[in-house]
C-alpha cells in the first residue's frame, strides 16, 4: 500500500501518511460510522504515532462530533432555554450555543489507537478461544488495550464513544469480546448509556448521578441537539426488548435498567429545570400502545406471564412490574403536566412550563388514555 495525501494545508498536522497511519485513520472513520469496519484486516503497526498525525486524528475526531451535533437536530431553529428564557436558533447561533464546544480528553486518542493495535487482530481470532490457556490470556490483555477508560472523560468523548458504540458491531468480534467493548463504552459516556437505555448501575441514585452529568450547563447543548435520535434510540430498544424471546432471569435486568435510565432522565430534566427536554419521552411514551406493547393490556400481562424461566410468583410479579413502569411514566407525565399548568407569567419556570406543555401537547395528549389503559391491564386492576 502506497502512502496518501488526504490532507492538504493542514497548518501543523500530518499531510504525508504511511501506509499504517492510513490504515489507522481508516479504523478512525470506521468507528466514527463513516466507512465499514472491515476496510482494515490484520494488525497495524503504528509505533510511536506522530504528534503531527494524532493532532491530525484528534481534528478529524472533533469536526466529526461538531457534524454529529449538526446533523442530529442542530441545524434546525428550535426553542430551548437559556436562563429560564426561550431563545430561537440553531447550533452555531451565539445566543444558543454560546463560548461552549464539545471538550475531549486523551481518552479518545487513546480508545482509537487501541482499537487500531488489536480490534483487527480480535475479528482474525473471533473463532472459540478456550476461557484459560495462552490464547485467552492475550485475548484479555488486547481486550483491556482496547476499552476505554471510566472515569475522566469529557463531553466531546462521549459523542464519540457514542459513535463507536454504533460501529463496533461492524467489527464481526466474537459475541462475549462485542458486548464486552460495548459495555465499557456505555461505562465511560452516560451520552452511550442513556441512547442504549443500560447504564449498568445497580442503583437508582448512581443511574440518576449518570444521566445527570448531561443536564450539566455547555454539556446539555448535546440533549438539545440530540432530541429526535434520542426518541429514535428509546423507541427501537423498547421495541427489540418487548420483542426478545428469551427467559425472565435474563429479561428481569434488562427491563430493570431501562426504567432506571428512564426515571433518572426524568428526575434530572425536572431537578435542572429542563422539562422541555422531555420531549424525546413524550414521543416514545405515545408509541409504546401502538407500536411496541401491541393487543392492550390483557394481552401484554399474558406474554409476560407465558415467559419462560420464572421460579417463583415473585418473580412473574416482578417481571410484570417492571414492563408496567414503562407505561406508568405516562402517569408520571400527567402530573408533572398537572404541576406545570399552574405556573403563571413571571414565575420561574413558566418558560420551562411552555415548552413542556407543547410538547405534551404534540406528542402525547391523544395518546395518554391508551397509555393509561395499557398499565391498567398490566396492573390487573380495573377503573
Amino acid at each position: 500500500m502506497t502512502s496518501v495525501t488526504p490532507y492538504d494545508n493542514a497548518h501543523g498536522l500530518a499531510t504525508h501518511l504511511s501506509a499504517d497511519e492510513g490504515d489507522s485513520l481508516a479504523v478512525l472513520d470506521a468507528l466514527l460510522g463513516f466507512s465499514r469496519a472491515d476496510a482494515v484486516r490484520g494488525a497495524v503497526d503504528l509505533g510511536e504515532p506522530r504528534p503531527e498525525f494524532l493532532r491530525l486524528a484528534a481534528r478529524h475526531i472533533a469536526v466529526a462530533v461538531s457534524r454529529w451535533l449538526t446533523e442530529a437536530g442542530g441545524h434546525r431553529e428550535r426553542s430551548v432555554l437559556r436562563a429560564a428564557h426561550r431563545e430561537a436558533g440553531r447550533v452555531w447561533d451565539e445566543a444558543l450555543v454560546g463560548d461552549w464546544a464539545p471538550a475531549f480528553s486523551k481518552s479518545s486518542v487513546d480508545f482509537w489507537l487501541g482499537a487500531v493495535r488489536n480490534l483487527p487482530a480480535l475479528d482474525a481470532e473471533r473463532s472459540a478461544i478456550a476461557s484459560d490457556g495462552p490464547g485467552a490470556r492475550k485475548k484479555r490483555r488486547v481486550l483491556k488495550e482496547i476499552l476505554p477508560v471510566t472515569e475522566g472523560g469529557r463531553d466531546g468523548d462521549w459523542i464519540f464513544f457514542l459513535m463507536a458504540h454504533r460501529a463496533v458491531p461492524g467489527f464481526a468480534l466474537a459475541a462475549e469480546d462485542e458486548r464486552q467493548v460495548l459495555r465499557a463504552l456505555r461505562r465511560a459516556s452516560p451520552l452511550a448509556g442513556l441512547f442504549a437505555l443500560d447504564l449498568q448501575e445497580d442503583k437508582d441514585t448512581l443511574a440518576a448521578e449518570r444521566v445527570s452529568w448531561l443536564f450539566a450547563p455547555g454539556t446539555v447543548r448535546i440533549l438539545e441537539c440530540a432530541q429526535d435520535r434520542v426518541a429514535k434510540a428509546w423507541e427501537q430498544t423498547l421495541l427489540s426488548l418487548w420483542s426478545r424471546n428469551d427467559t425472565v432471569p435474563n429479561l428481569l435486568p434488562l427491563w430493570r435498567s431501562a426504567n432506571r435510565a428512564l426515571y433518572a432522565y426524568v428526575a434530572a430534566a425536572n431537578a435542572a429545570g429542563r422539562c422541555d427536554l422531555l420531549r424525546p419521552l413524550l414521543r416514545v411514551l405515545a408509541l409504546v400502545p401502538t407500536k411496541v406493547i401491541l393487543g392492550g393490556g390483557d394481552v401484554a400481562r399474558a406474554k409476560v406471564i407465558a415467559l419462560p424461566g420464572w421460579t417463583s410468583i415473585k418473580e412473574r410479579d416482578e417481571m410484570l412490574a417492571s414492563v408496567r413502569a414503562l407505561t406508568d411514566l405516562g402517569a408520571r407525565m400527567n402530573r408533572l403536566r398537572e404541576e406545570l399548568v399552574l405556573e403563571r407569567y413571571g414565575d420561574d419556570r413558566y418558560e420551562e412550563a411552555q415548552l413542556f406543555l407543547r410538547a405534551y401537547s404534540e406528542e402525547f395528549a391523544d395518546k395518554r388514555a391508551s397509555v393509561d389503559d395499557l398499565s391498567r391491564g398490566l396492573s390487573n386492576t380495573v377503573g
